[in-house]
């Protein structure tokens, strides 16, 4: 048996749901010749007849059969022509996504789930091992706090974030400079590089506190303040339960940045990271 022709199958499908050649015809806009020339050739290519012709159209038993697989055949080719339009269109697809800890704790359920047409393989890790994987192809795109100074990436701003110093909900703090004065500070070793570096602001503020540099593990900091060890800063956006806001510093800010390849990405890539610019715009 040679190969079957998917035109073929088409016709014979026509007839057999309708009933007539002639209304296949009429459906197909080809003439009733040409149907009746598909369905004999594809009856020779199956080696047996389809259709036992007479006043009324009857399908043979192998003609039921080629009817039953038409259907699925064509079902799924409906599928697919769909799914490669969803896949063009970059409303279906992989992303690969990775970010910093924070921003996966704060932000990645949202960004993820607003985005559910994309199937994520998402990877947590510093800028710099995020950007070596962007760099490498490795990842679409990546969250970081830093720009890239690499060949072929190219670094978006995405937001400014304000720090904000917090202390546990259960602490009562009536004098906002006592608390400053009696209380450790918990801050990450690039806030207070930048802060002492602002001399006035340091002096109003601050010449009386004790600071203690943390890693910049935002998550471990935020976890000392929830136990009542002290005070921190944080960036604005890594608000957790459990911790007020006591006082709100525009610098230094924190810069989150998207890093991308240069080059086109695939469709679904290239959707994901606009959700993703729209969704950091509306954040307030």
């Amino acid at each position: 048996m040679g190969h079957i022709d998917f035109r073929l199958l088409q016709c014979f499908h026509k007839v057999a749901t309708l009933g007539s050649f002639t209304k296949a015809a009429a459906s197909l806009f080809v003439t009733q010749s040409a149907v009746s020339h598909s369905v004999k050739s594809l009856e020779r290519t199956v080696g047996a007849p389809l259709l036992i012709r007479g006043r009324k159209l009857l399908l043979t038993e192998m003609g039921q059969l080629v009817l039953s697989y038409t259907e699925r055949i064509f079902t799924i080719a409906d599928e697919l022509e769909a799914n490669i339009l969803e896949l063009k269109s970059g409303q279906k697809g992989s992303v690969r996504f990775g970010a910093i800890e924070s921003v996966l704790l704060s932000h990645g359920p949202d960004l993820m789930t607003s985005f559910p047409q994309a199937e994520f393989t998402y990877l947590k890790g510093t800028s710099v091992e995020l950007e070596n994987l962007v760099a490498k192809e490795e990842l679409h795109c990546a969250i970081v706090t830093r720009r890239s100074h690499r060949d072929g990436v190219r670094s978006i701003l995405l937001k400014r974030f304000p720090h904000v110093l917090v202390a546990n909900k259960k602490l009562k703090v009536k004098k906002l400079k006592a608390a400053l004065r009696e209380r450790p500070i918990f801050v990450p070793g690039f806030w207070l590089r930048d802060l002492m570096s602002q001399e006035d602001y340091f002096e109003e503020h601050f010449s009386k506190s004790t600071f203690q540099e943390t890693s910049n593990c935002l998550t471990v900091l935020a976890e000392m303040v929830l136990r009542d060890l002290g005070l921190g800063v944080l960036p604005s956006f890594f608000a957790r339960r459990g911790l007020a806001t006591l006082l709100s510093f525009e610098r230094p800010p924190t810069e989150l940045y998207l890093l991308r390849r240069t080059s086109s990405l695939l469709p679904a890539a290239e959707s994901f990271i606009a959700h993703l610019q729209a969704f950091y715009e509306k954040l307030a």
